[in-house]
């Protein structure tokens, strides 16, 4: 997502390139602020730009308003919420932030439900619990490795590709045609460990060996929320097993 928020912020004509995008606060893949430093800004012009991509449009803004990346996803909210009202109305206009989507109410609501989540699961002091923000979220990424025991159906571990999912059910290790088709080599030396099913966040269904996961605990209603949004039918049959009805 950093190099998308880069590849956004570079796209523009006034961008002569950008040096690097620090993580301000993200629940990948549905949004990711960060802080896209310009390699040659304009003279008096802002080195710094937040920037916010994913699953809804994307947009840059000056830290004037917005010196915590809690605040940058709030006047994120607001320059949306704006477009939203503006398509609404029918007054849409060049005081509000340009979306690059067709200016239809359809359009408008979609986003707006994604402004609501925001505020509800994410701005709320419960909501910013759950997300992975600036250093602390590589620091996560460093828990140890989980015991066997440790792991059970319903926890959230971050798999051998570094994508977080549910647990949803022990099983066996994968034939060994699966196992050597996959990039990830470590896997073969884990056929007599513990293999999982895992759900990740962003939709799907993975298998995984205990020793090649990182533990990190009850999934948040948040994570709940992202994880039941990106599943099929079957999926959520068994997250609701798991976990309970989706929390929104």
């Amino acid at each position: 997502m950093a190099a998308d928020a880069g590849a956004y912020v570079a796209g523009f004509g006034w961008c002569k390139g950008v040096r690097r995008a620090c993580l301000g606060l993200a629940i990948p893949p549905v949004f990711g602020a960060f802080l896209c430093e310009l390699s040659c800004p304009e003279p008096g012009g802002d080195r710094w730009l937040w920037t916010v991509v994913g699953d809804l449009p994307s947009a840059y803004f000056v830290l004037d308003r917005a010196k915590t990346p809690s605040k940058a996803l709030a006047v994120y909210c607001e320059l949306m919420a704006a477009w939203v009202d503006a398509v609404r109305a029918g007054k849409l206009g060049r005081a509000v932030f340009p979306v690059r989507a067709e200016p239809t109410l359809e359009h408008a609501g979609m986003l707006a439900s994604r402004l609501e989540f925001l505020r509800d699961r994410v701005l709320s002091a419960e909501g910013l619990k759950g997300v992975m923000t600036g250093a602390a979220a590589s620091r996560r990424r460093l828990a140890a490795q989980p015991r066997d025991r440790a792991l059970r159906p319903g926890m959230l571990v971050v798999d051998n590709h570094d994508r977080d999912g549910i647990v949803v059910a022990s099983r066996p290790c994968p034939d060994a045609e699966w196992l050597a088709a996959q990039r990830d080599r470590r896997v073969l030396r884990h056929r007599q460990a513990a293999w999982w099913t895992i759900f990740p966040l962003s939709g799907g269904s993975v298998y995984a060996p205990s020793r090649l996961m990182r533990l990190v605990g009850r999934p948040t209603r948040m994570q709940h929320a992202i994880a039941w949004r990106n599943a099929n039918e079957h999926a959520r049959k068994k997250l609701r097993q798991l976990l309970g009805p989706a929390p929104y």
